[in-house]
């Protein structure tokens, strides 16, 4: 239950700051939109220092980028190594059983299977002894997955900055083969074998043993971006519009400027909506866990019984929409009234709707004898 007051506050704090940040990245955006320029990448003109400009073209990197351990080296932007070993994962599983008297208690077990698993699961921390005894995983590796960025890459005219170079995602496999095993050191090399594009280091693997480890290579190749930025002596800076948010963004492909705007504002929106739904479900969450002890309560008092008959997860439903409302439309009545004066009422009426079902609900029960 007092978990369940922690949830229900967070979900107010969720729900609060995703309104407000959300308020300010749209106008952010819309500054970005009226103060950008779009510039050729093919010259570097001084007069545009400090300004917010739109450049695209062909990302190159200035040299090649290196994977230390294992001895590769290919021209491209980023090159991403991914390490899996076949080893022994712990799964937990909870749920709630009702005992004696109404009162409910949580009962967790531990489940142990073989996966292929980036992370190192240190077997001598299983919940189960006889995990512990009879499940045990190798020990933890001396390398493990990582990206590696090349120290310099241009934009045409322009040098990209070490933060667009590290935003670049688009990556695609690259395939090892006799040419790379034969460049990996010594001390590296022991056991490996080209398999499926990657290195593989044990027996065989269409027959995995716990221990065995794969490695995979993928590459962010050079290529066409936009990138959107304060142009700063021919590299770039994050921009700071007046409505408070930066941006230094870099996406594949070439793109107008309103291209460039419309992704702005797609991110805001799909986040804006993602945090809503976070915030929602914190709230009813926590309202549940609040009103749980009711279902201890409802064969002594009878109107708690009749909310449990109504069902709590509907009231809880109901209140957390009335109340998560209420706070998306005071964030909005500062800024746009005409949005959020219509959300204030909805929420309130979805609140008071609430209370009138419950008390309705319980009054209208049969007693029982």
């Amino acid at each position: 239950m007092f978990f369940g007051f922690i949830l229900f506050g967070i979900s107010f704090c969720v729900l609060g700051w995703n309104e407000y940040n959300s308020v300010i990245t749209a106008n952010s955006i819309l500054e970005a939109d009226s103060s950008a320029i779009e510039v050729s990448a093919d010259k570097v003109e001084d007069g545009n220092n400090g300004k917010l400009v739109v450049v695209k073209g062909k990302a190159v990197p200035d040299e090649e980028v290196k994977d230390d351990v294992f001895g590769i080296s290919i021209s491209a932007i980023r090159l991403k190594r991914t390490v899996e070993m076949y080893q022994w994962v712990e799964e937990k599983s909870t749920k709630k059983e009702k005992e004696l008297g109404g009162s409910e208690k949580t009962v967790t077990t531990y489940s142990y299977e073989k996966k292929w698993d980036e992370e190192y699961n240190d077997s001598s921390k299983f919940h189960s002894k006889d995990a512990r005894d009879n499940k045990a995983n190798p020990e933890r590796l001396s390398y493990s997955s990582t990206t590696t960025t090349v120290a310099g890459a241009s934009l045409g005219e322009f040098e990209l900055s070490p933060a667009l170079r590290d935003s670049m995602r688009n990556f695609v496999p690259f395939n090892v083969g006799a040419e790379q095993l034969a460049a990996v050191p010594a001390d590296v090399k022991h056991g490996l074998k080209v398999s499926e594009g990657g290195f593989y280091k044990g027996r065989n693997p269409s027959t995995p043993a716990i221990g065995d480890v794969r490695i995979k290579f993928s590459v962010v190749p050079e290529g066409d971006v936009t990138v959107m930025a304060q142009q700063e002596n021919g590299s770039f800076k994050p921009w700071h519009a007046g409505a408070g948010k930066d941006f230094e963004v870099l996406y594949p492909g070439l793109l107008s400027k309103a291209e460039v705007i419309k992704n702005l504002q797609s991110e805001n929106n799909m986040m804006t909506w993602i945090l809503r739904a976070i915030g929602f479900i914190l709230m009813l969450v926590g309202l549940n866990m609040i009103v749980s002890p009711l279902t201890v309560l409802a064969d002594v008092v009878p109107f708690f019984g009749g909310i449990v008959g109504f069902g709590t997860g509907i009231i809880c439903f109901i209140i957390a929409s009335g109340l998560s409302l209420l706070t998306i439309a005071i964030a909005w009545v500062a800024v746009r009234p005409m949005i959020g004066i219509p959300l204030l009422l909805l929420g309130m009426g979805a609140i008071i709707g609430a209370i009138v079902l419950i008390v309705s609900y319980a009054n209208r029960r049969p007693a029982t004898a």
